[in-house]
């Protein structure tokens, strides 16, 4: 029998996996640059996830398709589609990192989205994390100087969504599996993506077409790693370690774009990191109170 203890040490190794392929799909988005369009990219990305998980799909078509709570998965994949399709865009225009830290500011804005969509009751420690996360952001984004980017506003915008899908996830509860939360996911998303992509559709080179290929597998291996992740370990701590993606960025961007953030970026991004870290912790309890509903942590 696994002690606690082996689960967490699994935890951390799937969380460090699924972070580092979420930096490098995010290089490979950076590097293709304006040489395809953002819902071609979004197109690739889910369409190898798609078809890689097809065998496992089928399986039980029946049951993969036939949920008892389709608007509620409609509208996660709504929220996070929404968010990837930002991320994607706003990464052309600021440094990676940057735009990194910005869609993992996702577990800030949980508990104001609980607060406000569900009216559940949000611990004062937590509203601590919020506000130190945000200082954290104003550090990252600096307003009023010459190197504001409005792609850096535009990108909190994706954590915004991210934590919405977050919300919507923890709805869905025990009324959905896996294999039917990644279907609706993928397969929306790919629907959506291929349609969008025709009206500005452009002509690949080999280079991008590789690298549009190289981000469906990483996208695939980042949703493999996290799931795997939260599967076999708690969500409060799990939750933590994504910001391991934000230093795995930074590093690849130093080494691929040669680009080093200034100080107050990187004290910026320890607030935000603590911020989430306190939010998570401390904001841990059920969304929704039903006496024979335990939560998944």
């Amino acid at each position: 029998m696994e002690k606690w203890h082996d689960h967490l040490l699994k935890g951390v190794i799937w969380i460090i996996i699924g972070t580092l392929a979420f930096a490098l799909m995010s290089t490979c988005v950076k590097e293709i640059g304006d040489g395809a369009s953002v819902w071609m990219i979004i197109f690739f990305r889910f369409a190898f996830a798609t078809l890689a998980l097809t065998p496992w799909f089928l399986k039980d078509i029946k049951k993969t398709v036939c949920c008892p709570c389709p608007w509620l998965l409609l509208g996660r994949a709504a929220a996070a589609l929404s968010s990837m399709a930002i991320f994607f865009a706003v990464i052309r225009v600021i440094p990676m990192i940057n735009a990194i830290l910005l869609v993992n500011t996702a577990p800030l804005f949980v508990p104001l989205l609980v607060r406000l969509l569900l009216g559940y009751k949000t611990p004062q420690s937590v509203y601590w994390g919020i506000l130190i996360g945000f200082v954290g952001i104003i550090l990252v984004l600096r307003p009023g100087t010459d190197i504001f980017h409005w792609g850096a506003l535009v990108g909190l915008i994706s954590g915004l969504l991210a934590g919405l899908a977050i919300v919507i996830l923890r709805l869905v509860g025990q009324k959905a599996d896996l294999r039917q939360i990644f279907f609706f996911y993928f397969f929306v998303s790919m629907v959506v993506g291929g349609i969008l992509s025709l009206f500005n559709w452009q002509p690949l080179t080999l280079r991008n077409f590789y690298y549009l290929l190289a981000v469906g597998f990483f996208g695939l291996i980042y949703q493999i790693g996290l799931t795997k992740a939260l599967r076999v370990a708690p969500a409060r701590l799990m939750g933590s370690f994504l910001f391991m993606g934000v230093v795995f960025g930074g590093i690849l961007d130093w080494l691929v774009f040669a680009h080093v953030p200034p100080t107050l970026t990187f004290l910026g991004m320890g607030l935000v990191a603590l911020g989430s870290i306190i939010a998570i912790v401390f904001g841990r309890k059920r969304i929704i109170h039903h006496p024979h509903h335990k939560p998944k942590e």
